[in-house]
Formats: C-alpha cells, sequence, structure tokens
C-alpha cells in the first residue's frame, strides 16, 4: 500500500517556472560583494565631504535685551575652598 503511495507522488511532476541559473563560481561572488561595500564606503565619503562643503546659516541675534550682569554675595554655612591644586606632593 505504501508503495503505491510513493509511485503515485513520484509520478506527479511539478512544472518548473524557469531555469535555475548555473552556479556561480564563489570567488566571483566574494569579488561583487567586496565591490558593493567598498562603493559603499565610498558614496558615504563622498556625501559626507560634500556636506562638509556647505557652509551653515549665522544664527540670528537674540531678540530679547540682554540683562545687566550683577554679582551677588556667596551664601554663608557653604563648605571651605579646598586647595587641592595647589598642594605639592613630596
Amino acid at each position: 500500500m505504501r508503495s503505491n503511495a510513493l509511485k503515485s507522488s513520484a509520478s506527479l511532476q511539478v512544472p518548473r517556472l524557469a531555469k535555475q541559473p548555473a552556479p556561480r563560481n564563489r570567488r566571483k561572488i566574494m569579488l561583487e560583494i567586496l565591490l558593493v561595500v567598498v562603493g559603499i564606503v565610498v558614496l558615504f565619503l563622498l556625501i559626507g565631504w560634500i556636506g562638509l562643503q556647505i557652509k551653515p546659516a549665522l544664527f540670528s541675534p537674540f531678540p530679547l535685551a540682554q540683562p545687566k550682569l550683577e554679582t551677588i554675595a556667596l551664601p554663608t554655612g557653604l563648605p571651605a575652598q579646598s586647595n587641592l591644586r595647589a598642594a605639592k606632593h613630596p
């Protein structure tokens, strides 16, 4: 019974849509991949270089008037100043 099922399924042929291309040489495929990667890197470098050639526009001046800068006294209760940079090591 089982052999009859295999024979009947083996006799069915699946239509082929198109012939598969012959397998290419592995070295040729690697060379094509390398060329694509190198081309992408060169393209990015070219785009970056062109981007660096464009001069940016200047910022417009700030529209509000600047307040007068004043000094204020330090609040009390702060820790003493540490002079670690001036300490000399023997």
